[in-house]
């Protein structure tokens, strides 16, 4: 379904991305990994966004390691909300 969070007293919600899965392994701390970096950088709207285009490479991927660059999740959370089936 997504992540949730608060930001102070401020809901925020980001919706999953479209992945075709095929591993599981490794999602949750590919998911933790995006917003620890967006959180470092002060946003928390944008931790949301990396951590569920992270989480989505990596349930496409097989293996405990998400392969990728910073290029293509900032391409991928550019895309937003879009349709963008994530396929490996």
């Amino acid at each position: 379904q997504g992540v949730l969070c608060l930001d102070g007293d401020t809901p925020l919600h980001q919706k999953a991305a479209p992945v075709t899965i095929l591993d599981r392994i490794g999602a949750g701390d590919a998911l933790a990994a995006g917003v620890i970096d967006g959180w470092l950088a002060g946003n928390m709207r944008a931790a949301l966004q990396y951590g569920t285009v992270m989480a989505a490479l990596a349930l496409s991927q097989a293996g405990d390691s998400v392969i990728t660059t910073r290029e293509e999740v900032e391409r991928l959370v550019e895309a937003g909300d879009s349709s963008q089936l994530i396929h490996r």
